[in-house]
């Protein structure tokens, strides 16, 4: 049986991420002001974009650590998926097979 404390808890991680990450958006400005000099900018810039591939190595290896193949596989389709979605611009396919193709690539 389901008790209402069990459920709130299993809620309360993605609700806290999901409102940081929405006051780093609405801060953004702010934030980059902060930034005293153009080398941590640039450190910044260059590191966002490699991320992504970080958190899913290492969700990857969680899943190896763990014995979770389910984990270990997610990791990796979402990163390749990342990676497609990366390299092939819309433009290079029909709008319908891109859509379909970004929402059904990660379901596999």
């Amino acid at each position: 049986m389901y008790s209402v404390k069990r459920i709130c808890y299993q809620l309360i991680i993605p609700i806290v991420l999901i409102l940081i990450s929405l006051m780093v958006v609405w801060k953004w400005p702010e934030i980059q002001a902060q930034f005293k000099s153009t080398k941590e900018l640039k450190a910044l810039l260059i590191l966002l974009p490699v991320l992504p591939y970080g958190i899913f190595s290492i969700s990857a290896l969680m899943g190896w650590r763990y014995n979770n193949m389910g984990l270990v596989m997610g990791s990796c389709v979402l990163g390749l998926s990342y990676f497609v979605t990366l390299r092939f611009s819309p433009g290079q396919w029909s709008n319908t097979y891109y859509e379909a193709y970004i929402f059904l690539f990660p379901l596999k």
